[in-house]
């Protein structure tokens, strides 16, 4: 049974202007995400999963100072969480939690859409 699942972000910050062009950062961080107390192959717990997967990788993308955005998220903050809830889906390779991401992304497009 799957026990973790790692979550890797990666953050592109842009620099100062310094020379004659632009620099780039790119900040790779990660986190671990304890799932053991929770049964994948069950919806239920699946979406659990998901949520703590996305909370994880909100702390992980918001900006230096922490907190959460409350007006709205610039996109490449969301760009990050979004990259970063996907890999770690993908590497828990579980059909549940793959729906139950499925389901949140879709559940969102519709948010977006009825705006």
């Amino acid at each position: 049974m799957l026990r973790t699942v790692s979550i890797i972000a990666a953050l592109s910050l842009a620099a100062a202007p310094a020379f004659a062009g632009d620099i780039h950062e790119v900040t790779v961080i990660s986190a671990k995400v304890n799932l053991g107390d929770l049964n994948l192959s069950t919806h239920r717990d699946a979406v659990r999963a998901v949520e703590r997967i996305a909370r994880t990788a909100e702390r992980l993308c918001a900006p230096e100072g922490g907190g959460r955005l409350t007006v709205s998220k610039p996109a490449r903050l969301q760009k990050c969480e979004d990259a970063a809830v996907t890999k770690a889906v993908a590497q828990a390779n579980s059909p549940m939690l793959t729906l139950a991401l499925s389901e949140r992304l879709e559940a969102a497009n519709v948010q977006v859409a009825g705006r």
